[in-house]
Order: C-alpha cells, then structure tokens, then sequence
C-alpha cells in the first residue's frame, strides 16, 4: 500500500499455473452445486440472488482460466480489496476481433481522449488507425470561471516539501476550504497529512487514508466547507456547487508501476518509440485533464486550479498546459 501503484503484479509460473487450474476445478463443483441447490431451494432463495453468485463465480473461472493461457495476458491483485485481475495484454488485437473487423460504425467519446488535440495516444491504445476525429467545445465559459495558477517552487528537492505545505496552508485558509487536494499516492496523503497534523484550521481536512473513499466523497459534498486530500478522486467524484471551488494538484498524476503501464512502456519500446514521450507523458495528461475536470460541474461553478509541481521549462511542460482547461 505504501506503492504509488495500487496493482500488484503476478508474476507467472508453472506451479502457480497448476495451482491456478485446480482452483478452476474446484470453482466448477462449486458452480454445480449451486445450480442443484436453487433447484431445490426455488421457492426459498430468490432467483436473482444466486444468479448474482452464479456470476461472480463464472467470472473468477473465466479470469483463471486466462492466467493459465500465459503471456498474452496481464495479472495482478489490487491492493484495496485483494481482487484478482487478468486483462488481455493486447486489447487492440481483442477489439479488431470483436468489433473491428464486424465493419459497424464505433464511436469513441469523451471529454479525455486527446491532449491539444493529439489523438495518438489513444489510437495506439485501442488499435486504430486514420480514423475520423471531432472536437466539440466545452459547453461552459471557462476563461470566466475557471483561474490556473502555477507557483514558482524551490529547485532544492530537500526543500520543496516544506514550501508545498506552506503554500497549500496559505491556499486552504485563503479559500477557507472548499478544496480537492489531488496526490499520486496514499504514502503521499500520509504524509500530509502528518505535515498538517499540528496546524488548526476553521474547517474539516479529511485524508482517504482514513476512511471509505465513497463515504468521504459524500461527506465532502455534503459539508461545504470540508478540504478532501486524496490519491483516488481524480476522476468518479462529482462536486458541483461551493462545496468545490479549488483543485490542488498536489503533484503532476506520473504512471506509477503499474502492469498495464508497464506494458504498454514495453509495446512502445518494441515499436522504436521513447516509453516517456509515448507513454508516460500522454497517461500522465490525460489524467491530469481529468483531474481539472472536478472543478466545473455546471455553469454556475467557478473556481481556482493550482498546480504545486514543477512544470515550468520541464520536458513535461507542453504536456501539462495542453490538459488545462484554459490557456495560460
């Protein structure tokens, strides 16, 4: 937990692949026996119920079953809840097989699919090539509500923790709260919060590490003048209204080491691409661009976003001002 990335990695073996095909098994019996049961049972177990179990089950079977295929497949465990996971590691290959190749029109939309509109990305990730691609403008004026501040930061690294909590307890009591305080990590959010435990504010700081991020959410917009510090509400979290009027990214969203990322960095390796500039670089803006999006929810929202990182003349910098709102 103490990682910047929430997924473990599994690395593959064969006694771990056995072992894997053996719980299949088991999950099998298991999947028949509930089948024997709720025909026994009909009138007593609603139907929904072990269907819903049903499912969880094949979806286990499913997932084991492509852990035993190997390479061409990513596993891990996330660290919250000790899910297992397995996705394919190809899912371009998957989506020509299943939507591609089948000639139907498909429509990609969303509001974080580009940077400047640069769609390289993202057609690299599905698999796409020369396709049709359309911009539509932001339905709110947000040179009126939205400002963008980027402070000047110390270039001693020793110091630059020490001069982030300074500016962001001058920001917090300036805003008199109201604040989405973005981290890349939960260590990270530890850490503030133990910078800030000595200070006294006139409103509630609450830190995802101690709580359920969904009940902090609701709290956050609840209690208008709450400050939320968190490594998981880059995106999912909708505060419109005064409850939110300033986003602190705390530090630029970086891929972490992650096995999806991890793969991808190895695909564009094998293409001749730089992984920084072909991977790392576009993730991290476009998780970024997400990020600013908390901030305006409907047209009555205004607000400040304030970036406690190091951007200015970073190779990263283009990246950084294309996945902000407004110019700058």
């Amino acid at each position: 937990e103490d990682l910047a990335s929430d997924r473990f990695m599994i690395k593959q073996s064969e006694p771990l692949r056995k072992k894997a095909k053996d719980f299949q098994k088991a999950l099998d019996v298991i999947l028949l026996e509930m089948q024997i049961e709720q025909e026994l049972y009909i009138g007593s177990i609603p139907t929904s119920l072990m269907q819903a179990y049903e499912g969880i089950v094949e979806k286990a079977m499913i997932a084991l079953n492509q852990f035993c295929k190997g390479v061409e497949m990513i596993p891990w465990v996330d660290a919250h809840d000790q899910s297992f996971w397995v996705v394919p590691r190809n899912i371009d290959e998957m989506l020509n097989q299943h939507l591609y190749s089948k000639r139907l029109p498909v429509i990609f939309t969303s509001a974080t699919l580009s940077n400047k509109g640069n769609f390289d990305y993202f057609n690299r990730m599905i698999g796409v090539k020369n396709p049709s691609k359309s911009m539509i403008g932001s339905p709110f004026n947000l040179e009126e509500q939205v400002v963008i501040s980027i402070p000047e930061l110390s270039n001693k690294e020793d110091n630059l923790f020490e001069d982030k909590i300074c500016l962001l307890i001058k920001l917090l009591n300036e805003n008199g709260g109201r604040a989405l305080v973005l981290t890349n990590s939960l260590s990270e959010v530890r850490k503030i919060r133990k910078a800030l435990e000595q200070q006294t504010f006139e409103f509630e700081v609450m830190y995802e590490d101690q709580g359920d991020r969904g009940y902090l959410a609701r709290r956050f917009r609840d209690e208008e003048t709450t400050v939320l510090i968190g490594a998981n509400y880059w995106e999912g979290i909708d505060i419109p209204g005064d409850a939110l009027n300033l986003v602190v990214i705390w530090e630029l969203p970086f891929p972490s080491l992650d096995p999806l990322v991890e793969a991808q960095r190895n695909d564009a390796k094998e293409q001749g691409l730089d992984p920084l500039v072909a991977v790392d670089y576009p993730e991290m803006g476009l998780k970024l661009k997400q990020g600013c999006g908390r901030l305006i929810r409907r047209e009555e929202d205004h607000g400040k976003i304030v970036i406690l990182d190091q951007v200015r003349a970073t190779a990263w910098e283009n990246v950084v001002l294309g996945a902000l709102p407004i110019q700058i």
